[in-house]
């Protein structure tokens, strides 16, 4: 079982790099780099050891959490 983290851009390249993997069509050290560019510099894990994911929308939308 695989778990994305929901991105708020980039979301279907990231889908599509992980597939490639899973299929075997590409490497996790080839892919890894281009992942890492589209991943959110800091990520949301919900409540237990960052903010509420609302929060970073409302930050990245309206500039105020």
């Amino acid at each position: 079982m695989l778990r994305l983290s929901p991105q708020m851009h980039g979301m279907t390249e990231i889908i599509h790099l992980h597939r490639d993997v899973l299929d075997g069509k590409a490497a996790w050290a080839d892919v890894r780099p281009e992942l890492e560019k589209l991943g959110r510099q800091h990520a949301v894990d919900g409540y237990w050891r960052g903010p509420p994911g609302i929060e970073a929308v409302k930050e990245e939308y309206y500039g105020a959490a």
